[in-house]
């Protein structure tokens, strides 16, 4: 957004620093080493000097806009701030604790790299995310990331309001371990789904989860720094992106209005964390809207899902508005709807209605917290739904798997290798390898996570592709590299352990 040069410096006494500031950039262009000079000195002064250390900044971003955003004749020269200036900065709004500064900060420095890099005519695309910034920059970037989020996603909380949970329980329930957890932490010993009938504790598990479970898929995906990644998630998040290499789909589908979406398949998504995560990374990087199926086996969480949604519609996130104006009227900027699916039945299963109607139009699949408590029906039907949504999915789409543990990713990913054919469909692609897959760690949570980009065409599915996990192919060099052989191989070890402990070999 455009703003007015400022001319004259501000004169009140608390700003002179400021005035300092001005009196170096008033003149036609001033170069990088004072624009650098300035901004450290406003990052070193007091704490209430760091608005003006965001301010040049802001004013830095600004120099880049068409000439006739100026009123005084053609823009001045571009100046991009080092990494040190802008650490100083960041670290100026931290010690101040003014994290929406902070916040800001970010979004202006995203903005200049991404101006510098075109106008260096650079293909690394529009500059969002973490591993786009300076290097210096980034672990400071990464705190003011859970700060800002963590505090968007308290803030939700306060507004969700689910049935079947009344006032004088809430509190109780930010402190007291629900009978939901407790079934659900047996679940990851022994494979088996518990029961999610009872809507208090549906609701209970709502309230009492949504800040980390709702964080954790958005923070996986802001700072992995592995650039399949990160390339994966600016084409599903960026308007007017194209989806795989051949641009066969938009990756940021046209709505009835003509708008660039973001469609999102949670499977297994309960109350809607999901949906939440995506639209908050979205938010944070100034993405496209996001449209999200929440899909569970439980039809009760349905009631869970519109409470969060109406949450988010009525107050947004703090970093976007919970509307978009257009067509007329005002709009939610992201949206959900609830469908029935049972991810240990194939795809053509009558359960899956709802899966196979959104599935062509969908790009980002999320199963969070949801493979270890149905381990054992998985196992038995050799992880049919999967396979069968990993082969229809389109080439780009972007797979997002967390959970407790690690111990079933070398399933999955023999799953996913299986279901793209054999290795000269592969090749008849033009791609080196069917799937790109990495197994992040999420701070403050044990074991690895899984993210896969697919690269592979589409196959048609069937309940008839079943196929045994029993195929060698994590052995296959090429397939995988020596360091992902290593991590499968230990993930494989722990389930083996694990399955000795309880006495239950599938």
């Amino acid at each position: 957004m455009a703003r007015p040069y400022r001319t004259t410096p501000t004169t009140s006494p608390t700003l002179t620093l400021h005035a300092c500031v001005y009196t170096i950039l008033r003149p036609h262009s001033p170069d990088t080493t004072s624009v650098n000079h300035a901004i450290s000195a406003c990052g070193k002064a007091l704490p209430s000097q760091h608005e003006e250390a965001l301010r040049l900044v802001e004013d830095m971003s600004w120099r880049w806009q068409p000439c006739e955003n100026h009123t005084h004749g053609a823009a001045p020269a571009p100046v991009v701030p080092d990494a040190g200036s802008i650490t100083s900065a960041l670290a100026a709004c931290e010690r101040a604790g003014d994290w929406d500064a902070s916040f800001r900060l970010i979004q202006q420095t995203h903005e200049l790299t991404s101006n510098a890099e075109a106008d260096a005519d650079t293909d690394n695309g529009c500059s969002i995310l973490l591993n786009d910034l300076p290097a210096p920059v980034r672990k400071r970037a990464e705190r003011v990331w859970r700060e800002v989020t963590k505090r968007c996603l308290l803030s939700l909380r306060e507004a969700v309001r689910p049935a079947h949970l009344a006032e004088e329980e809430r509190a109780a329930v930010l402190t007291t371990r629900t009978e939901l957890d407790v079934a659900l932490s047996a679940s990851a010993v022994s494979g088996m789904m518990p029961s999610f009938e009872s809507g208090s504790e549906r609701a209970k598990y709502t309230i009492r989860h949504l800040p980390t479970r709702a964080a954790k898929v958005a923070d996986i995906l802001y700072l992995q720094q592995t650039d399949f990644v990160q390339a994966a998630v600016k084409r599903v998040l960026r308007p007017g992106c194209e989806l795989g290499a051949a641009g066969a789909a938009g990756a940021a589908e046209d709505d009835a209005e003509g708008e660039r979406r973001c469609n999102v398949m949670s499977l297994g998504g309960g109350p809607g964390f999901d949906f939440l995560s995506m639209a908050l990374l979205s938010d944070y990087v100034g993405g496209v809207g996001v449209d999200a199926l929440v899909l569970d086996y439980e039809a009760g969480w349905e009631e869970c899902v519109e409470s969060v949604a109406e949450a988010l519609g009525a107050n947004g996130f703090g970093v976007y508005s919970a509307e978009d104006s257009g067509g007329g009227g005002q709009r939610r900027r992201h949206r959900c709807t609830f469908g029935e699916c049972d991810i240990t039945q194939a795809l053509d299963h009558p359960s899956n209605v709802a899966v196979q109607k959104y599935m062509a139009a969908s790009t980002v699949f999320v199963a969070a917290y949801v493979v270890e408590e149905n381990r054992l029906a998985l196992r038995r039907n050799g992880y049919i739904f999967f396979r069968n949504i990993m082969q229809v999915a389109q080439p780009g789409s972007l797979f997002v798997f967390t959970e407790t543990t690690h111990r079933q990713w070398p399933d999955i990913v023999q799953t996913a290798m299986e279901s793209c054919g054999d290795e000269c469909a592969v090749e008849r692609a033009g791609v080196e390898r069917a799937w790109d897959f990495v197994f992040p760690r999420v701070q403050g949570k044990r074991g690895n996570q899984l993210v896969m980009v697919k690269n592979a065409p589409v196959r048609p599915a069937s309940s008839y592709d079943f196929c045994s996990t029993s195929a060698p192919l994590l052995e296959d060099e090429t397939w995988i590299s020596e360091r992902e052989r290593e991590q499968l191989v230990l993930f494989k070890r722990d389930d083996e352990m694990h399955q000795a402990r309880v006495g239950r070999v599938p």
